[in-house]
């Protein structure tokens, strides 16, 4: 089972992005917004909304399970 986390962008803009691609993420979050590479996400981190009060959890490919 793949696992995920949520975060936001430097415009706050929210992904969920695998966990096995927390570093690469990072690197991405950490680049200069003047800097071209910074202005697309990353394949591996979904989109999922815009402003955080927008955020809709209705993402019927994962499953959520509880410990």
């Amino acid at each position: 089972m793949k696992k995920y986390f949520l975060d936001t962008d430097q415009d706050s803009h929210w992904y969920l992005v695998e966990a096995e691609h927390r570093d690469e993420w990072n690197a991405w979050c950490d680049l200069d917004q003047d800097d071209e590479a910074s202005w697309t996400p990353p394949p591996f981190a979904k989109s999922i909304g815009g402003h955080p009060g927008n955020i809709e959890f209705l993402l019927p490919e994962l499953e959520v399970t509880h410990p």
